[in-house]
């Protein structure tokens, strides 16, 4: 695997030798897009695409099922194209995807991507969009990750997305994304006229930044928007209210009444769940967790719903509750509402809870739901470990890049339970690797998976 965490400069790694001295491969994602980055476990997109085979943002799965064959996506803050090139798959030669992306290095990246799969419908902008077709100037970020407009730094060509609009002769959007580091509010001063003559579907960063979010959802409103979230456990959109925007909430949808309604008869959105179903026994909602999809989509979250209602209380005056089942369904309601803060001080007090004993069998419902299929069998304790630390070092982090070095030492140790699963052995490697402890990731089933074909000469 062609991975070094620094490569020298002027010179070839050796893993690349036979790549023709290029120091830029293809990851190929869940969904056989292939992405370029740099040989560089030093950038992000480089290391999370590796680590996890597609992009850390849950609305990754959704906004393909958004758009179709022949659309138009207006994608701001492109960066590598990990929205875009997938995108640009979906919407066919008969769409566009029009991605803006200013940085020098991501923008290559993303234009050597899309020559080589071919994707006719990916129109590449160099500009940063802002509320002036002017020049501004591009500051921070490694190879142009993360960076921002400034008021110094590399120079870069402005455009609002009104002027490109309406040179591409006013269509119609099914989806605005905006990832704009900080600038979403200019982004949308610059695209007055486009947002109140069109329906798109509207993405935009808010890094869990709730007055942030606030305010974007309030200037979308002017236009007849509605804020949304995204709740992936149940593939839906659902109303954002005040008190649902947490620290995990990366990213807000907006939608008109109209695109909202169709979305809704699609079965990805639901506007009012009614009101709360019946009381439920444990397993009658370990069910519906363990298999949402079997189940219409208002009557998931109205029995979810009423289900953190009845269970939730267990858990308060001491806590006493055991952890399973208790504290897991709990655990697995909250995540699945997208109620990831409070499920992480829940998941703190299961911590703590465990060491007053372990349940007698295997539970019907693990923490982990990729655990709730895997037998325990004569190692219970092993399992309930791997099950708890499992959350901790993956349901409640993007990506183990942006964990403390210490993290590598907890991986080594779990190694040798034998519930560790391949994901975490990937991210043990990557920071082996990034630390210099080894050469690059090891062939085996953790790195079976990643494709790098060789670069074309």
């Amino acid at each position: 695997m062609p991975l070094s965490p620094r490569p020298p400069v002027g010179s070839v790694p050796r893993a690349f030798a036979d790549l023709a001295a290029q120091d830029v491969f293809f990851v190929a994602l869940e969904d056989g897009t292939e992405v370029a980055v740099r040989n560089d476990l030093r950038r992000v997109t480089t290391y999370v695409l590796i680590e996890q085979g597609r992009w850390f943002e849950h609305e990754w799965d959704l906004l393909p099922r958004i758009v179709g064959p022949g659309d138009t996506v207006f994608d701001v803050g492109a960066n590598h194209g990990v929205y875009a090139l997938p995108l640009a798959r979906r919407v066919g030669s008969s769409g566009r995807v029009v991605a803006f992306e200013p940085g020098e290095d991501p923008a290559s990246l993303m234009a050597t991507a899309a020559a080589k799969g071919r994707l006719s419908a990916l129109d590449l902008r160099r500009v940063a969009v802002t509320e002036r077709d002017d020049r501004s100037f591009l500051l921070g970020g490694a190879g142009g990750e993360e960076a921002r407009i400034a008021d110094d730094g590399v120079p870069v060509p402005t455009r609002r997305l009104d002027t490109v609009w309406r040179e591409l002769g006013r269509p119609e959007l099914a989806l605005l994304k905006v990832d704009a580091e900080g600038a979403e509010e200019r982004v949308f001063e610059g695209a007055r006229e486009l947002l109140a003559e069109t329906s798109p579907v509207v993405m935009f960063e808010i890094s869990g930044n709730a007055e942030r979010g606030t305010a974007l959802s309030r200037r979308l409103a002017a236009y007849g928007f509605a804020p949304y979230r995204y709740l992936p456990r149940f593939e839906l959109l659902v109303p954002l209210t005040p008190d649902h925007c947490d620290g995990h909430q990366l990213n807000l949808l907006a939608l008109k009444p109209g695109t909202a309604a169709v979305l809704a008869e699609r079965g990805l959105l639901v506007e009012d769940a009614g009101p709360d179903g019946p009381e439920e026994d444990p397993e009658s909602v370990a069910t519906l967790l363990r298999a949402p999809g079997a189940v219409p989509p208002a009557e998931r979250l109205a029995r979810a719903r009423a289900a953190l209602r009845h269970f939730a209380p267990r858990l308060e005056n001491g806590g006493a509750a055991p952890v399973y089942p208790d504290h897991a369904l709990v655990y697995r309601l909250l995540v699945a509402l997208g109620e990831i803060e409070r499920a992480g001080y829940l998941l703190g007090a299961v911590q703590r809870r465990i060491e007053h004993g372990l349940p007698a069998s295997q539970p019907i419902l693990a923490l982990a739901p990729w655990l709730d299929d895997v037998p325990a069998g004569d190692d219970l304790p092993a399992w309930v470990r791997m099950d708890i630390l499992d959350r901790l070092l993956r349901g409640h982090n993007w990506s183990s890049r942006f964990l403390p070095g210490e993290i590598l030492g907890i991986l080594e140790e779990l190694r040798a339970n034998p519930f560790f699963p391949e994901p975490l052995e990937r991210r043990r490697q990557l920071r082996r690797t990034v630390r210099g402890l080894q050469p690059a990731l090891e062939p085996g089933p953790a790195t079976a998976a990643l494709r790098v074909p060789a670069l074309a000469t």
